[in-house]
C-alpha cells in the first residue's frame, strides 16, 4: 500500500506543470490541482488568473513601449530603379518629378502612373524588385486571420501559403510594416513573410472586408491606460472562460488574442 502510494505521488510530481510567474507561491499539489484549469499566455502556462494578470502586466510593460520600429532600408529610389530597368526614360522620370514637385503628397510611382508612363502592373513589379519582396498575383485568396483593423490600419492584406500551411504572406502595397510581421508571429505562432501587391487590389480586398462584421473583433479607439487593458482583458477572458491568452504590439495597437468558448481579439489604440 505505501509502495502504491509513493509511486501515485511521485507520478504527480512529474505530471504537475510548473507556473510560468516567478511570484507564484502555490504548493505542488495546488498545482495538481489546478492543472487542467490554468491558463496559457503566449505559449507558457500559468496556474491561475492572478498568475496571468501579473505576467500580462510585464508582458503589457515591454510589449507597448518596445515595440520593432519600421525599417528603414536604404534602397535605390524607385525612379532611378524602373530608369535602369528600361521602364521609363529620363523625360519621363523628369516630367514625374515635376508632377512631385506639384503635389508632394504623391509618391513618384503614382505620379508615373497618373501620367499614363507605366502601368500599375509594372509599378508593382518595381516596388517588389526595390524591396526584394516577392509579388503576389491579385488570384489569390485573402485570408482572415488577421483583424480588419490591423489591416486597415497598415494598408495590408494576409494569405495562406499555398505549399507550406504554416506560412503566412502579408501583402503591403509599399512600406513593410515589420512591428505587424513581429506581432503576427508571436500572436498566431507562425512564420510570416511580407510581400507587395497592387494598390488597386489591396483597396478592393480593404473595401470589402470593411463591409464585412467582424463581431469577434473589438477594437478600443480611445487610448486606454494599462491597467485598463489589464482589466478589459481579464473581463473577457473570464467571459469566454478562455484557457489561451496571446498579447502583442504593433507600433499603431496592442493586440490580445482570447481563445475560450469564443475567440476574440481585443485592439487597444497606443
Amino acid at each position: 500500500m505505501i509502495q502504491t502510494w509513493t509511486r501515485a505521488l511521485s507520478g504527480i510530481r512529474h505530471s504537475t506543470p510548473a507556473c510560468g510567474s516567478n511570484l507564484c507561491t502555490a504548493a505542488r499539489w495546488q498545482l495538481w490541482a489546478r492543472h487542467a484549469n490554468g491558463i496559457s499566455l503566449n505559449g507558457e502556462w500559468y496556474c491561475s488568473e492572478d498568475c496571468v494578470d501579473v505576467a500580462l502586466a510585464q508582458l503589457l510593460m515591454l510589449t507597448s513601449k518596445k515595440t520593432q520600429p519600421n525599417e528603414s532600408i536604404h534602397t535605390l529610389p524607385l525612379g532611378l530603379l524602373m530608369l535602369a530597368r528600361g521602364v521609363i526614360d529620363e523625360h519621363h522620370l523628369k516630367s514625374a518629378l515635376d508632377a512631385q514637385r506639384r503635389n508632394p503628397a504623391l509618391k513618384i510611382g503614382q505620379c508615373l502612373c497618373q501620367l499614363g508612363v507605366v502601368s500599375e502592373t509594372e509599378l508593382t513589379r518595381a516596388i517588389g524588385a526595390q524591396l526584394s519582396l516577392p509579388v503576389l498575383s491579385t488570384d489569390c485568396c485573402a485570408d482572415a486571420s488577421l483583424p480588419s483593423a490591423l489591416m486597415e490600419a497598415s494598408r495590408c492584406l494576409a494569405f495562406r501559403g499555398v505549399y507550406q500551411s504554416g506560412l503566412l504572406y502579408v501583402g503591403f502595397d509599399g512600406t513593410v510594416n515589420r512591428s505587424l510581421i513581429s506581432a503576427t508571429e508571436k500572436i498566431l505562432d507562425c512564420k510570416c513573410e511580407p510581400c507587395i501587391v497592387s494598390s488597386s487590389f489591396l483597396d478592393r480586398q480593404l473595401e470589402l472586408r470593411c463591409r464585412q462584421k467582424h463581431p469577434n473583433e473589438i477594437v478600443f479607439e480611445t487610448r486606454c491606460s494599462e491597467s485598463e487593458i489589464l482589466r478589459s482583458i481579464h473581463s473577457y477572458v473570464q467571459q469566454v472562460r478562455a484557457d489561451q491568452v496571446r498579447v502583442s504590439a504593433t507600433d499603431l495597437f496592442f493586440w490580445a488574442k482570447i481563445s475560450g468558448t469564443r475567440t476574440l481579439d481585443l485592439l487597444f489604440r497606443l
